[in-house]
């Protein structure tokens, strides 16, 4: 019984992934014009550089990943992780900064 219930399981968890799957394929493509242009800082510099990021459908298993968003950073213990005053409230002194995401720059177009 108990394996019966993996197999749906696992039939349940395949049908839905590649539904999704196809949906995404058929959807839109991201516009690829360039971006808009805002009005120049104080600087005059004006950032035109936008970044699109896709989800590798179905998920790539021959390498490991080297860029993601969110989870834990791959890094050497050596290193000292980085710290911050909070400029809201510098009262409770240093505290380590939050990781957002590792990204492998090599990976990147070199225009940019």
């Amino acid at each position: 019984m108990l394996g019966f219930l993996i197999l749906v399981a696992g039939t349940l968890a395949f049908t839905f992934w590649y539904v999704k799957r196809q949906r995404a394929a058929q959807a839109p493509a991201a516009p690829t014009e360039a971006p808009m242009r805002v009005q120049p800082d104080e600087t005059g510099v004006v950032e035109t550089v936008s970044v699109v990021l896709r989800r590798q459908i179905p998920p790539r298993f021959d390498e490991p990943p080297r860029s993601w968003l969110g989870g834990l950073p791959r890094m050497p213990d050596r290193i000292a992780w980085p710290r911050s005053v909070s400029s809201a409230d510098p009262k409770k002194g240093e505290r380590p900064l939050r990781f957002v995401a590792q990204i492998a720059c090599e990976d990147l177009p070199r225009e940019l």
